[in-house]
This record gives C-alpha cells, sequence and structure tokens, in this order.
C-alpha cells in the first residue's frame, strides 16, 4: 500500500501501521531502518549529547579549580608535589566542596629551546584568561616572569592583616620579602614587592624538599587572589 503524498499526517500515520502489521518482526526492522534511519542517528546523536552533558554537568562534575599554581625551575619530585598539592587542598577546601588545587611542574631546559618557547607561550596564554594564579619559582624564572610583566606585585598592606590574624607567621613571611625593579623605557625605575621566599618554609621542610630559593608570586590577572594569599600563609603556619 503506497502512502498518498497528499496524504495528511493522521491518514499516512494509519497506513504506516498497516503496512507494518502485515510485515514479519524481520521485515520490520529492515522497513523502519530503510525509511528511519536518518531520524534514528539524529535521535541517537542528541541522546548521546544530552546524556554525556547530563553526566559531565549534573552528575559528575568536574571539580572547579580554586588554585592553580605553576612551579617553576625549582627541584621537586612528583610525590612532593602531589604531598604539597594534598596539603593545599586540605587547607583550602570546605569538606564536601568539589574543588581542587592544581600544581604544574613546568619543564625547563636550556634557555632559548624550543620547550622554554613553548612553556613560554603556554604561561602568557594562562595569564591572559587569568586561569594562572601563582608562580613558585626559582630566582632566574622569577627574573623572566618579572620581565614579562606576569607578576602581580604584592600589597603589604593587604599582607600585614596576617599580623592580627596569624604574627608568627606574618613574621616569616616579612622576613622572606623578595623584591623586583622594573625598568622603564624612560630610564625610571620602580621597585616592588614581587613574592615571598618560601625555601626554608615550615612546609617545605615538613615535606622533605631540599633547601632551595624558592619565590611564591600572585599571577597577574589572576581570579583567585584571596586563595592565592590564603596559600602562602599555609606555608609558614
Amino acid at each position: 500500500m503506497e502512502t498518498p503524498v497528499n496524504a495528511s499526517f493522521s491518514e499516512k500515520l494509519r497506513i504506516e501501521r498497516i503496512k507494518l502489521k502485515e510485515m514479519s518482526f524481520k521485515e520490520k526492522v529492515e522497513y523502519i531502518w530503510e525509511y528511519y534511519k536518518f531520524h534514528i542517528i539524529i535521535f541517537a546523536v542528541i541522546l548521546i549529547i544530552t546524556g554525556t552533558i547530563i553526566y559531565s554537568q549534573v552528575l559528575n562534575p568536574a571539580p572547579e579549580t580554586i588554585l592553580f599554581i605553576s612551579f617553576n625551575g625549582g627541584v621537586a619530585t612528583e610525590e612532593q608535589i602531589s604531598d604539597l598539592t594534598s596539603y593545599l587542598e586540605n587547607r583550602l577546601i570546605n569538606e564536601g566542596e568539589n574543588e581542587e588545587v592544581v600544581i604544574l611542574q613546568m619543564l625547563l631546559i636550556d634557555e632559548g629551546t624550543s620547550i622554554n618557547v613553548m612553556n613560554n607561550t603556554r604561561t602568557a596564554a594562562w595569564i591572559t584568561v587569568g586561569q594562572l594564579d601563582v608562580f613558585i619559582n626559582d630566582y632566574d624564572m622569577l627574573e623572566l616572569n618579572s620581565s614579562n610583566w606576569f607578576i602581580e606585585p604584592m600589597d603589604e598592606q593587604k599582607l600585614a592583616f596576617l599580623n592580627m590574624t596569624n604574627p608568627e607567621a606574618y613574621k616569616l613571611i616579612e622576613e622572606n620579602f623578595v623584591y623586583m625593579t622594573h625598568k622603564f623605557e624612560d630610564g625610571s625605575v620602580s621597585e616592588y614587592l614581587a613574592g615571598v621566599n618560601i625555601g626554608k618554609s615550615p612546609l617545605l621542610t615538613k615535606l622533605g624538599f631540599i633547601e632551595q630559593d624558592l619565590v611564591y608570586s600572585i599571577a597577574i590577572n589572576t581570579h583567585n587572589i584571596g586563595n592565592g594569599l590564603d596559600g602562602l600563609i599555609a606555608f609558614f603556619e
């Protein structure tokens, strides 16, 4: 039975039902696939996309990164980086919150190599979108990132509030202030507080880091400056 082209939707539906009634199961499957495979594929794709969105956004959402640290130039094992990440997460994240701290240890080779150029480009991209929150630099990388204007000058007045809440930690932080200078095209020079040397901090000593000069700095354009300062306190408590 052919379905008239100008038939109404209800009439087409009635004819299709009659056709299917007269077919075997195998014939029904072949008929439906032949005439409706495009619709079936589209429906399956929509179902997969919808299911993926529901799973990733509702049932199993990715954790929110509340502190993203770029560890540059220092010496640390994977285990030490993992232990430091866990410690900062326990310090900064409330129980039950779907959040995480990320510490990315950058691979550094001789200056001018393609890997270093790639790392610098990637850092610049993170800075542009405000994804990067904190640098832990050795002095060479601190100078490089400072010259690239990647470092947010720390506000000593904002840090001073620690003196009221945790004077012992603040005293250690103040003793380890690290200043850098910017030279401008007109020849003028400006000094600013670039970070805090955490190399001998109680936390890194506890985690077995070898004694080295590591400077904790806030990245310019960060969206998590509060978490960045809380992370700094954790090194000296």
